[in-house]
């Protein structure tokens, strides 16, 4: 049989096969050949149903969702059904279509192919995708990229650029579902963001800086090897260490090594470390702060146990002091594991201890660390009493009899026995997204109240123990400087302009913008660190300590404020600086003068009536609703002789009484203002135009919800969530 006869009867046979197709009710096809033949079989009808097509598949590109159609179907199919879950989003003739068309939400989409005389077709696999927003808040800056919306998983990408007669920022703040991230590259000389593989909705803020600034030099410090890379377009990147400088180095993007063992005592000490570059026709960069320390460093842990913090590699064996005494000759294997449990000492008595170790190895000095405290038996307790008597010297009591402090007026420094006692000596710098704060571990106060509400006394300690009243603190993180804002969020951070101007309200936003856990300075926090303060300084003068920056306490520079980190070259952890007298507490800065500070979680009302007040960061208000009022009455305007007490809303303190036996020189020595119910907002401490008596760490005034001002700032806290 030749092949012309095979291909005729091959064509005959296709033609008599769709011919008992169309006898049977299928639908036949425009081209009638082998290769759509079998979909033609499909469609002959079931017990007078129609076929079926097909189910196709999908998959996603980017923002692309495209749509396989299976050659099964033929050339039957003439549109798609779009699903979100079982509901009908869309139907289309393309094969493919846009996720972020679809509108925000979330998604599980599948396809149905349809046909004419067809049933249609079984849903496509799923997809499930989430269509976010992009929201960008720019000040004088512009995107290239105006998208409003993008689907999770892409990466989302544009150039920010400034406005005319402006300039890029160095820092900018991202937020996913409203949490700070660092999950994103921003190349500040360029304007190049990324943010890789989308999460949620987007936020982006980003202030143009208002004339050309250099960025901060890139520094690392290993062991005592500073290396510092200056930014681009610096002419010198100054190193200051303890306050003097140390090293000036010259030069753009150039790379600098400094050993400095070389330049300092091999005597313990924390050194602070600040770098910052300058140029002709820019401004300074953003100041780095660090430190350096010297000699092995050592902490104590759980009480007992005391482990190295740090110590350089070759040393391989520590001498161990207990009150300057030497008690043991210990192996050290440079474990993070390593510990000594102090409590073997059996000879060493009841009390409170000092410890300090010597490393031993091949070139190693034998300097001696820090000094740590531990104590053997019943936790200390710390205390004063006093507060409701018009003295304003308080009266040491328990383990605080015979501890003292000594202020150098010269340097600013002072030295103080209750370092190394507790709480501070578990205080821990910590540093995040947010800034930098002071960790405080759980305490627990003693507190003496009399039958009017007044505080007579107060003690503090790791547990209770005695007999009087305790009231139990969590663990929280205290802002180490003063709020400045950068995008839409607060920062605690050296080197910035403090945010002013915006209203307490505005602050409570912007603070909890950082993300779960993140507040403002509240009542509640602001009442330990004045307790704290009252037990180390055993005075209700506030100003005899430190004033900090207030238009008297320094010769230079007015009344102006001042910006954040002004104190990080004070050698002690309170102290101030001699030049304008800013100060800090125990790493604390301006926990009085520069700045008043806004104080959440109460709302002040007439005299003579109570506060309203919450711990609750969630119930945060300018009006009393949700909130609790206090058992003592706000007094009248007036010298503050007494703080009130209220045991079912602990360190919600207030002044409960004011009067003729408190002045400039008693009782507290600081002023409150109680202006009435259309007065509800408080500030506290004291600010740096002002030079008067009126203003300590007492100091209290009201103010309307929409009060701002130059002179009113912030402070984050970081509580247990």
């Amino acid at each position: 049989m030749s092949i012309s006869s095979q291909i005729t009867r091959i064509n005959n046979n296709i033609a008599a096969a769709y011919a008992a197709c169309d006898g049977k009710g299928a639908s036949l096809p425009q081209a009638q050949n082998s290769a759509t033949l079998a979909a033609t079989i499909l469609t002959i009808p079931k017990d007078g149903d129609q076929p079926s097509l097909f189910a196709p598949t999908i998959s996603r590109n980017n923002d692309t969702v495209s749509i396989s159609n299976p050659s099964s179907n033929g050339g039957f199919v003439n549109k798609y059904k779009i699903y979100n879950g079982d509901t009908l989003l869309r139907e289309q003739t393309s094969t493919s279509f846009s996720k972020i068309a679809l509108g925000q939400g979330d998604y599980s989409l599948s396809v149905v192919a349809c046909g004419n005389d067809f049933t249609d077709s079984p849903k496509s696999n799923s997809i499930n995708v989430k269509v976010v927003s992009i929201t960008r808040v720019l000040t004088n800056m512009n995107s290239s990229n105006t998208a409003t919306l993008i689907s999770t998983g892409i990466n989302y990408t544009t150039t920010l650029s400034p406005t005319s007669g402006h300039y890029l920022p160095e820092d900018i703040a991202v937020t996913i579902d409203g949490v700070a991230t660092n999950s994103y590259t921003y190349d500040s000389y360029t304007g190049a963001l990324t943010i890789p593989s989308v999460s949620g909705n987007i936020g982006i803020t980003a202030v143009a800086y208002d004339s050309p600034k250099l960025r901060k030099p890139k520094v690392t410090l290993s062991g005592s090897i500073l290396t510092v890379i200056s930014p681009r377009y610096a002419s010198t990147t100054t190193v200051t260490v303890d306050g003097n400088v140390l090293y000036t180095d010259s030069g753009a993007e150039t790379t600098f090594t400094h050993d400095l063992s070389q330049s300092l005592s091999s005597d313990y000490a924390r050194h602070p470390i600040q770098l910052v570059s300058s140029a002709s026709g820019y401004d300074n960069s953003d100041t780095i702060s660090l430190s350096y320390d010297v000699g092995p460093v050592i902490a104590i842990d759980g009480f007992r146990y005391l482990k190295m913090v740090s110590a350089i590699s070759a040393v391989t064996a520590i001498r161990l002091f207990i009150d300057g005494v030497e008690e043991d000759f210990i192996n050290y294997d440079g474990s993070s594991e390593w510990s000594v449990d102090l409590f073997d000492y059996t000879s060493i008595a009841d009390g409170r201890h000092t410890v300090t170790v010597a490393g031993i190895g091949t070139g190693i000095a034998d300097n001696r660390s820090n000094t740590a405290v531990y104590f053997k038996g019943a936790f200390p307790i710390y205390g004063v009493s006093g507060l409701a008597q018009s003295s304003p010297t308080l009266t040491r009591t328990d383990d605080a009899v015979g501890l003292s402090y000594s202020i150098n007026t010269s340097s600013g420094a002072i030295t103080s026995d209750f370092n190394d006692t507790f709480p501070w000596n578990e205080t821990e710098i910590i540093n995040d997204s947010a800034g930098k704060f002071l960790q405080f571990p759980e305490m627990f106060f003693r507190v003496g109240v009399n039958s009017s509400n007044q505080i007579t006394d107060i003690a503090v300690s790791k547990a209770p123990s005695g007999g009087g009243n305790w009231y139990h603190v969590p663990a929280f993180a205290y802002g180490c400087y003063g709020a400045y804002m950068t995008g839409n969020a607060l920062k605690s951070m050296s080197g910035y302009s403090r945010r002013v101007d915006i209203t307490r309200a505005q602050f409570r936003t912007y603070a909890a913008n950082n993300g779960s856990g993140y507040c403002q300075l509240d009542l509640y926090h602001r009442t330990v660190l004045d307790f704290l303060w009252l037990i180390e300084w055993a005075t209700k003068n506030s100003q005899s300590i430190m004033t900090g920056r207030i238009n008297s306490s320094g010769t230079s520079g007015g009344s102006s404020r001042l910006n954040t980190g002004g104190t990080d070259g004070v050698p002690t952890p309170s102290g101030f600086e001699t030049t304008y007298g800013q100060m800090r507490y125990h790493y604390i800065e301006d926990f009085v003068g520069n700045v008043m500070e806004f104080v959440d979680g109460i709302v002040c009302g007439d005299a003579n009536a109570p506060y309203y007040v919450t711990d609750d960061p969630s119930k945060f208000a300018d009006t009393n609703t949700n909130m609790n009022p206090t058992v003592y009455n706000a007094p009248s305007s007036g010298w503050i002789f007494a703080l009130g007490w209220d045991a079912d809303n602990p360190f919600m303190v207030m002044p409960v009484t004011t009067g003729n036996e408190a002045s400039a020189s008693a009782g507290f020595c600081d002023y409150v203002n109680v202006s009435g119910s259309s007065y509800p907002v408080l500030c506290v401490g004291a600010y740096c135009s002002n030079s008067n008596a009126y203003y300590g760490v007492f100091y209290g005034g009201t103010n309307t919800v929409s009060y701002s001002s130059s002179n009113g700032g912030g402070r984050l806290l970081k509580v247990s969530e």
